[in-house]
């Protein structure tokens, strides 16, 4: 028994759509956005400092750590494992999880992954003017 030519057609129309749902997730990764009302809470980290969800499971975490201890301002890490209803205030559902906070004490950017060390450093730039 042999594949039939409308099964190939669905093959290949599976593959083609996780190879794009898989180019898009991992553009998305590590890179900053604006984060929206829906993160209003005042972090405790302080101003222009930096917040850090990690897990104790995370393979990415420590990257993410020896980037933040290079940028130049302090950062707050959180066991998201641990600090269940805070990581749920920051709608974390993944580690690494990168917070920029602003002057205010207010979150202004968010990375999930490990984030450029370019782009971070203007976003702490930006967020502490």
């Amino acid at each position: 028994m042999g594949v039939s030519g409308s099964g190939w057609i669905v093959a290949a129309a599976v593959l083609g759509a996780a190879t794009i749902l898989g180019v898009w997730w991992r553009r998305r990764q590590g890179r900053f956005t604006a984060v929206g009302t829906a993160v209003g809470t005042s972090a405790a980290a302080g101003a222009g400092t930096l917040l850090l969800f990690t897990t104790p499971t995370c393979t990415s975490c420590h990257r993410v750590r020896e980037l933040c201890a290079t940028v130049g301002v302090g950062y707050e890490e959180v066991d998201a494992s641990v600090e269940v209803d805070r990581a749920r205030a920051f709608d974390v559902w993944r580690a690494p999880t990168l917070f920029v906070i602003d002057g205010a004490g207010v979150p202004v950017w968010r990375a999930t992954g490990v984030p450029d060390r370019d782009e971070l450093v203007a976003a702490v730039a930006g967020a502490t003017r």
